[in-house]
């Protein structure tokens, strides 16, 4: 499946083909039916790096790229800068010149761009000369990185993103956290935290055409956030402060998160303390949960007979206070428990009366 940006399709297993003729001086989006990257080469007389290339505006205009080295996002676009509003790639790179976000660096042969401008009217963009001396490439260690990091949370990477502009990080948090974009609670995005702010997270658009449907969010979908703990191997929601609270269309979406959960968040799975003990009637375990989830309370005579249980649900981590009531038990030792069926704690108790 390829189209263009006047939504011209070509599809060859239905014999359609709007497209006519390739255009040199257009970009197009290409979607593969193979498992692994497809290489396409083409031939013929050389482009001029100068040939004209129209700009609309309400648009997004693909444009080829017609140097044989690459070139800094910046020089490129110089010539426009003050009427580019974005310019992205289908890896999720971003160049957005009015808020000093560069995440792109270089453009270069073989790729094709998705242009916005700020104009009224159209605008005619020609590519400045090489820069004599200077050998540029592609990102490709950034980009094996955050795949890796996309296939880790199961988000697919579609080829068409929003990207989502975090200016601070409220609260507590770990350099090496993964930040993700949800679309109605499904993960569209992700991205390492490094300190250094904005952070830009890549939200990847669902695309479907008659049989090919690729996930990600779609227009209406509410967008919120949520912290991946790594040594704690949990998700967190963020609390969030957007420009918009669903994607609607939006070239861009800004604001900041907070992480009110984390300032009171357990380091460790522990019982704090126990009281009173011994008790008569009812016992207090103040616990530690730093993992949210399913718990398993009990509690056992010292024959090993379960005369209590409870399942208790945490939706979030955080100091919580587990009770024994020993009314209808006689005097002695019991052993509770308390588990995630992943980690186990015990706990003395004796009861007299």
């Amino acid at each position: 499946l390829i189209f263009d940006d006047e939504s011209n399709f070509y599809i060859p297993d239905y014999d359609v083909n709007q497209i006519g003729d390739y255009n040199y001086a257009e970009g197009y989006m290409m979607f593969s039916l193979a498992e692994e990257e497809v290489e396409m080469n083409m031939t013929g007389q050389m482009i001029s790096h100068d040939h004209p290339i129209s700009l609309d505006p309400y648009k997004a205009n693909m444009i080829p790229y017609f140097h044989q080295d690459c070139l800094p996002v910046e020089y490129a676009f110089a010539s426009i800068q003050d009427e580019l509003l974005l310019v992205k790639d289908d890896e999720g790179q971003y160049y957005i010149p009015s808020s000093n976000i560069n995440t792109l660096d270089n453009i270069c042969p073989g790729n094709a761009y998705i242009v916005f401008t700020n104009t009224e009217y159209s605008l005619s963009f020609n590519y400045p000369e090489m820069i004599v001396g200077r050998n540029l490439s592609l990102n490709d260690d950034d980009i094996i990185t955050n795949e890796q990091l996309l296939n880790h949370h199961n988000i697919y990477k579609t080829g068409i993103s929003t990207p989502i502009v975090i200016h601070d990080i409220l609260g507590n948090y770990n350099i090496g956290d993964d930040l993700l974009v949800y679309a109605n609670d499904v993960k569209v995005g992700a991205t390492k935290i490094t300190g250094e702010f904005p952070i830009i997270v890549s939200a990847w658009e669902s695309f479907q055409y008659n049989d090919v449907v690729l996930p990600g969010y779609n227009q209406d979908d509410k967008i919120s956030m949520k912290l991946f703990n790594i040594e704690q191997g949990n998700y967190i929601t963020l609390e969030d402060d957007f420009s918009i609270d669903s994607f609607n269309d939006q070239l861009v979406i800004e604001g900041v998160v907070n992480n009110a959960q984390l300032a009171n968040h357990p380091a460790s799975f522990t019982i704090k303390s126990v009281y009173p003990n011994p008790f008569n009637p009812v016992a207090n375990m103040n616990v530690d949960i730093n993992v949210s989830g399913i718990y398993y309370f009990d509690v056992y005579n010292l024959r090993g007979q379960c005369v209590y249980s409870s399942q208790i649900v945490y939706d979030t981590p955080g100091e919580y206070t587990l009770s024994f009531d020993g009314n209808n038990f006689n005097s002695g030792i019991y052993i509770a428990t308390i588990n995630n069926g992943i980690n186990s704690l015990s706990q003395k108790l004796t009861l007299i009366k």
